[in-house]
C-alpha cells in the first residue's frame, strides 16, 4: 500500500518554501507522477510544480501498490483552514484512488457524512462505490474502569500531552476514542455500520501493553469467522 495525505500544518510548509494553499494541487500532481515513476523507465515529467526528464526508480514494482489518501471534514479550529466537509477536490482525489482514511480530526458523525458523501461522488462519475476501501484512524488509550467520567479523568493528561491543549476536552472527546472500553467498541460498531471497513488504532504513549490490550480488548470483538 501507498498511502498519500496533502498535510495540514502551516509551519511545515513555510520550512519547505510551499504555500499550504497548493497543497491539494500539489498531492494531485504528485500522485500522477508516482503512477508512473513507480511502473515505467525513463519517465519524463513536467507540471505546475513538480518536473523532471529521464528518471528511473529501480526495482521496477510488478504493480502499482494500492493507492490510499487521508482528508476529510474536520472539526475547525484556529490552526488549519480545513472545512468541515469533504470538498469537491478531496472528493475526486479520493474517487481516484484504491482507499480512503477517514482524518482523526473530525467527529463521529463527520465520518459516516464523509462516507455517505464519496460513495453518492463514486456513483456520479461512474465508479462503483463498493469498489473503493473505507478506513479511519483514530487514537485511545484503554484504562480499567466501567465509570465514564473515571475512565476520561485517567485519559485526559495522556491525550492532553500528544494533542495539545489548543482544543478543548470536549473537543477531543468528539474526535478521538475517548471513555470506556464499551464505549470505544460502540463507536466502532457505529462506524463499521456506517460503511468503514478498515481500522486504524493509533497509542498515545509507548506503553507496548496497550498493543497487547487492543489485540484482546478491542480487535477480538471484531473477529469474523473464516
Amino acid at each position: 500500500m501507498l498511502g498519500i495525505g496533502p498535510g495540514w500544518d502551516e509551519h511545515e510548509f513555510e520550512t519547505l518554501g510551499m504555500k499550504l494553499a497548493e497543497r491539494g494541487r500539489r498531492t494531485d500532481e504528485i500522485i500522477a507522477a508516482l503512477r508512473r515513476l513507480l511502473t515505467e523507465r525513463d519517465v519524463s515529467f513536467e507540471g505546475r510544480y513538480y518536473h523532471f526528464q529521464h528518471v528511473t526508480i529501480e526495482p521496477l514494482l510488478p504493480r502499482l501498490p494500492e493507492l490510499w489518501v487521508g482528508g476529510g471534514s474536520k472539526i475547525q479550529t484556529s490552526l488549519s483552514p480545513d472545512k468541515p466537509y469533504v470538498v469537491p477536490a478531496v472528493l475526486n482525489r479520493i474517487a481516484g484512488a484504491d482507499g480512503w482514511l477517514a482524518r482523526a480530526a473530525g467527529s463521529q458523525q463527520m465520518v459516516k457524512d464523509d462516507v455517505r458523501a464519496i460513495r453518492e461522488h463514486c456513483a456520479k462519475i461512474g465508479r462503483d462505490p463498493n469498489s473503493l476501501r473505507y478506513g479511519h484512524l483514530n487514537f485511545l488509550h484503554l484504562v480499567d474502569t466501567s465509570d465514564r467520567e473515571k475512565a476520561l479523568s485517567l485519559q485526559r493528561p495522556i491525550f492532553e500531552r500528544v494533542m495539545g491543549t489548543h482544543r478543548t476536552f470536549e473537543n477531543l472527546q468528539q474526535s478521538y476514542f475517548l471513555g470506556t472500553k464499551r464505549e470505544i467498541v460502540e463507536r466502532i460498531r457505529d462506524l463499521e455500520a456506517a460503511g468503514v471497513q478498515d481500522m486504524v488504532l493509533a497509542t498515545c504513549d509507548y506503553d507496548l501493553e496497550q498493543l497487547e490490550r487492543f489485540a484482546t480488548d478491542i480487535v477480538r470483538r471484531f473477529e469474523r469467522e473464516p
